[in-house]
């Protein structure tokens, strides 16, 4: 059953500076959601390393990993599904001692980045933590992963702190959280 898709993002509209080419048009339609999403399947564990392979250098999550995350773990995995095919995916972890969902990966094949699939699994697994009555969504990024951290900060997520040697290759991480029940004060 697909998950439905968030409410769409409206758009500012941007004129380019005079003399520069128009940019490529792009295949997200106003209020139309760029594939469908829906919770990943065993089945998808094929096409799951295959976007880890084409999308990270390393620190990838492996067959073996996917397996039991889609089978055994306390977790949910959405993918995004274009035409049949598999182009993205977003892995959220759940504990069962906390009220906060951790967004552990996100991954859009490279050819269809900018095309709001990212945004559009975020809005996906903000849901889905929601539903278990998470209040907050935790994330690490990469501090050299500026496209990234650029889109959880425009969709009001924010940054909690920096971890040294976080990464495989020692790149620091950069830890965001958003509240996903406004309407509890933490500051109370």
């Amino acid at each position: 059953m697909p998950i439905p898709a968030p409410a769409p993002v409206p758009t500012p509209a941007v004129t380019p500076a005079p003399g520069t080419p128009p940019a490529p048009a792009r295949r997200v339609q106003e209020g139309r959601p760029p594939c469908e999403i829906r919770r990943a399947s065993l089945a998808d564990a094929p096409a799951l390393v295959a976007i880890e392979q084409a999308t990270f250098k390393g620190d990838r999550i492996s067959r073996r990993q996917f397996r039991y995350l889609l089978t055994r773990g306390n977790s949910e995995t959405l993918v995004c599904d274009r035409d049949g095919r598999l182009v993205a995916y977003v892995l959220v972890l759940f504990s069962k001692a906390t009220s906060t969902a951790r967004l552990y990966s996100i991954a859009v094949m490279p050819e269809h980045g900018g095309q709001g699939i990212g945004r559009a699994l975020v809005g996906a697994a903000e849901a889905a933590a929601q539903s278990r009555e998470r209040a907050y969504m935790r994330l690490e990024i990469r501090r050299d992963n500026a496209p990234s951290r650029g889109l959880f900060e425009s969709l009001g997520y924010r940054e909690l702190g920096v971890y040294d040697d976080y990464y495989e290759d020692h790149m620091q991480a950069v830890r965001y959280e958003k509240s996903l029940a406004p309407q509890l004060n933490p500051d109370l």
